[in-house]
């Protein structure tokens, strides 16, 4: 357990990289399979699919295409994630997804963790 006795952002910051770095080291290595992503993006709610979408560069226009073609939540989530795997190809990674995850903005570290770190 760590303690932080001084409540200073500054003293809380780097703590939080620290834990992202240590994170990090046991990310699965290759790629997310299609069936994983379908598990991902029946986690997903709200608009948290296209704050994702941001996180992978994934154009406004493209992202608004995918809203409109879809009606269910999990449909354009999931399409999501296939557009981006499709898109960036070898370089679609779990390292890159465990990435966009973790961010502040999508803060879903919880899937991060289910789905990008390997199981000891």
């Amino acid at each position: 357990m760590i303690i932080v006795e001084n409540s200073d952002q500054h003293c809380i910051k780097p703590i939080v990289s620290i834990l992202r770095v240590i994170f990090a080291v046991s990310v699965k290595p290759g790629q997310p399979s299609d069936k994983e992503l379908e598990d991902i993006a029946s986690e997903m709610c709200g608009d948290s699919w296209k704050i994702l979408a941001r996180r992978f560069d994934i154009g406004e226009s493209k992202i608004t295409a995918l809203d409109k073609a879809h009606d269910e939540l999990f449909e354009k989530a999931y399409q999501m994630l296939l557009h981006w795997k499709r898109k960036e190809g070898s370089a679609a990674t779990y390292k890159v997804l465990l990435e966009a995850l973790d961010n502040d903005k999508v803060n879903r570290r919880d899937l991060a963790q289910k789905y990008c770190v390997k199981k000891d």
